[in-house]
């Protein structure tokens, strides 16, 4: 296999795991506001649909929403992050 084939293969296997993610935080005094960020990141997927992906995306967002290079989308809740 030559080089360009490698990187092809490289790619079509990584693009699986890249997501987009769609998050935002709720300001203002009565929190009726939204901040929204998108971010296209690279994820590590886990059993039961867990993912794995930098702090600095999901810190201190109220919502997260989750979409697949497929279309599809989940909402999603953020369950332990490490900022160290």
């Amino acid at each position: 296999m030559n080089i360009e084939n490698k990187i092809i293969t490289t790619i079509e296997n990584a693009k699986q795991n890249v997501v987009k993610i769609t998050t935002s935080k709720k300001k203002g005094f009565l929190k009726k506001k939204q901040q929204q960020i998108n971010y296209v990141v690279v994820a590590f997927f886990l059993k039961n649909n867990y993912i794995i992906t930098n702090a600095h995306v999901v810190e201190n967002m109220d919502n997260l929403k989750i979409e697949l290079i497929n279309g599809k989308k989940y909402t999603s809740t953020i369950i332990g992050k490490n900022i160290d």
